[in-house]
């Protein structure tokens, strides 16, 4: 590559790198530069109870019908589904938690930190949407003949977003009765037995789908779709979380409901980002100083590492900031930086070995390739014990180890292919001076 290409690219690199960072940390309001109340990237990472705070709501427990007792039962299977649903919504910081008050009766308690609409939420929850699987042809009767209704919202076991052939869906997973149910009425429609072809599904008193079927469905598994304007992604996974909240056994109404303040008080996010700067500052520092222009280049594709890690917390809907999730921020750069040691490390062995080699097509390519090995090792294990936290732990520990899974997978792409890509755009300026790449570390062995 010649410099003037290099130079070109590196100016481009450059303006991107600015403009995204710009985007990242500088809200626009009031039209500024032609935009309106631009928030920055920033600006939408969602934030966990021990940095923002959150809200409330307290809802008392009923039964379906009048003249039944609700069973402690009944109230430990809502408060599971409650919290399948926080966390299929994105809240793995949301608690549910029992309260009995002194007559005895129970009640529910639901904490979700960092809501832009918490009404919105606490309303998918308490009002559940009214579904029920009805046989084809008799949409407008099922109301008065309990016969037609194949399934209720009562058989469904979760529910959530799918995407196939290019339109979004609510997927249902029947629970042991719905699936023998659902099984048997697809069986008596393949087989003609039943007298009418089609499965309408209707919620809230409106056909939302109707399928024709052709053989018995026996996975106990469904998707909810529409053919003519189909779902967006949020109309689907707030039919997916009123559905599952249908799937109660108990009634919620709300009782009360508040804000919950910070449990680490207000500095505590300016601290960890002032300690978190001051870390990030020091190694970039001791990286051009070990490595001079390989820890230039390690710096370039950090910061990199930090922008992409940004976007990533702003648009992943699984992705909440708690300090235990900046710890996994901070340990994944860590990972990061000793990545691009290993490689630069691997690049002087290479270097003191064959002195006379060329760096751009020899002394670089095999310290990158030697160093492949160490480096997937480390971040798959890092990688499997990020996964076992997120599936085995609860609140904090999710916190954490989300934020270290994103990190360890944008880590070793970035100082693995951007470190190269980068590398690559300098060698064209210094072709021959390992010292100017702390290669060389004593006088008289430069090429």
């Amino acid at each position: 590559m010649s410099k003037t290409k290099s130079t070109i690219i590196l100016i481009i690199v450059s303006i991107l790198i600015l403009g995204l960072a710009f985007l990242t940390f500088v809200p626009l309001n009031n039209g500024e530069l032609g935009i309106y109340d631009w928030d920055s990237i920033s600006g939408y990472i969602k934030f966990g109870f021990d940095l923002e705070g959150g809200v409330y709501v307290v809802y008392d427990v009923t039964a379906l019908d009048e003249g039944e007792v609700v069973t402690d039962a009944n109230v430990n299977a809502t408060v599971l589904r409650l919290q399948t649903i926080l966390q299929d919504k994105g809240y793995n910081e949301g608690t549910v938690t029992i309260q009995t008050d002194t007559n005895g009766a129970k009640r529910i308690r639901v904490e979700v930190p960092d809501v832009s609409d918490p009404q919105e939420l606490f309303d998918l929850l308490g009002n559940p949407a009214d579904m029920v699987f009805v046989a084809g042809g008799h949409e407008e009767d099922y109301e008065s003949n309990s016969d037609y209704i194949l399934l209720t919202g009562e058989d469904v076991e979760t529910a959530g977003v799918t995407y196939q052939d290019g339109k979004y869906g609510v997927g249902l997973q029947f629970n042991a009765s719905g699936t023998e149910k659902f099984a048997n009425a697809t069986k008596a429609i393949a087989n003609g037995s039943a007298g009418y072809s089609t499965i309408s599904i209707i919620v809230d008193g409106n056909t939302v789908s109707t399928a024709t079927v052709t053989e018995a469905i026996v996975g106990g598994s469904a998707v909810i779709s529409r053919d003519t304007n189909p779902f967006t992604y949020e109309e689907a996974n707030d039919l997916a979380m009123r559905i599952a909240s249908g799937a109660f056994n108990v009634k919620l109404k709300t009782y009360s409901s508040g804000e919950v303040s910070a449990t680490l008080g207000d500095s505590a996010m300016n601290q960890a980002l002032i300690a978190g700067g001051i870390g990030l500052a020091i190694v970039m520092i001791f990286m051009v100083i070990v490595y001079r222009k390989l820890g230039l280049v390690a710096d370039i594709a950090l910061i990199i590492y930090v922008l992409l890690y940004m976007v990533a917390l702003a648009i992943l809907p699984f992705m909440q900031l708690t300090l235990p999730g900046i710890a996994g921020i901070i340990l994944s750069i860590g990972m990061a930086v000793d990545a691009n040691i290993i490689i630069f490390e691997r690049m002087r062995d290479e270097y003191a070995s064959n002195p006379g080699k060329s760096l751009e097509n020899t002394i670089f390519p095999q310290g990158f390739k030697k160093s492949y090995a160490a480096i997937i090792d480390g971040n798959v294990t890092t990688v499997l014990g990020a996964i076992v936290l997120w599936i085995a732990g609860t609140g904090a520990i999710v916190g954490f180890a989300m934020t270290l899974l994103v990190g360890v997978v944008l880590s070793f792409i970035t100082s693995v292919f951007i470190t190269r890509g980068i590398l690559n755009l300098f060698v064209p300026f210094d072709r021959k001076n390992a010292r100017a790449y702390g290669l060389a570390t004593r006088k008289g062995v430069d090429l």
